[in-house]
């Protein structure tokens, strides 16, 4: 609480206010904890200001403040020149997987506005500032991949936050197709559609995938309706596995599955009475 009063201080300019703050703060923490720790912008502008400009400093800064701060905090700590590919992605990863919540706007800005880390994580000059050209490491785009595409925080804005990481990073190449299909089975264990229609046209998606199987035994009868017609879609999916489907439909006694697997089997002449 310390700290958000600090930076309201330094917002409104009472400077006796800060100084008392300031001081109290140091008896008990470590002076570059605070810096560390600020989420507003003008605060950390009033401590580069007055020298508080080492690289150490200002790269943890810049992983707390893509963690737990804002977007034009990020930016400013970004500007500075002084932040390494290594902690631009752990910056990265920490904002697309930050246990309570997933920051999308964070996560957008590094990833589309600064796409600026070294291609990998093991990279010789990873500990010095990052240079313009060079892009996100494929092994910090996959992780983050990850993270966002894990069950876990299922409420509404965090599964719509993380729906928008998943399909702003699916594009990357590097992301294996064993992520790709566990991206699928979380997003249909969460109910969510929207991510669910976004991936399984992705082109390392094939029929054979393990995650289009597993999906079939969803408990969501929404999600389930909407898995099953992309099931009848000829060619999507073998047919043994439309066959397979209708096990676990008929045990968990989903109509829809039931419906629409056996309407378009006897469409199709494959099966008769």
């Amino acid at each position: 609480m310390g700290i958000y009063l600090w930076c309201a201080a330094v917002d409104t300019k009472q400077s006796p206010l800060r100084k008392r703050i300031f001081d109290a703060y140091k008896k008990k923490n470590a002076k570059n904890k605070l810096f560390y720790e600020l989420a507003g912008v003008n605060a950390v502008k009033f401590l580069y200001g007055r020298g508080w400009k080492s690289a150490h400093l200002i790269n943890n800064a810049f992983v707390c403040a893509s963690t737990n701060g804002k977007t034009n905090t990020v930016e400013l700590l970004l500007n500075t020149g002084l932040i390494t590919g290594k902690f631009l992605n752990d910056a990265f990863e920490a904002a697309a997987g930050f246990i309570g919540g997933v920051h999308l706007e964070r996560v957008a800005f590094l990833y589309n506005n600064r796409r600026t880390c070294l291609r990998t994580l093991g990279n010789e000059d990873n500990t010095k500032p990052i240079r313009q050209e060079e892009h996100i490491s494929d092994d910090t785009a996959i992780k983050a991949f990850e993270k966002a595409a894990a069950s876990g925080d299922n409420t509404y804005s965090n599964i719509r936050d993380k729906s928008k990481i998943v399909k702003l990073l699916n594009k990357e190449q590097c992301i294996p197709y064993e992520m790709i299909c566990k991206a699928f089975v979380a997003a249909v264990s969460n109910g969510n559609t929207d991510v669910v229609g976004h991936l399984r046209d992705d082109h390392r998606f094939s029929s054979e995938s393990m995650a289009v199987k597993k999906a079939l035994i969803v408990e969501n009868p929404d999600v389930m309706k909407y898995l099953v017609i992309l099931l009848t879609e000829e060619g999507r999916v073998p047919r043994v596995w439309k066959h397979q489907a209708l096990v676990p439909a008929a045990m968990k006694k989903i109509t829809y599955a039931l419906f629409f697997l056996t309407s378009y089997e006897m469409e199709s002449g494959l099966w008769t009475y």
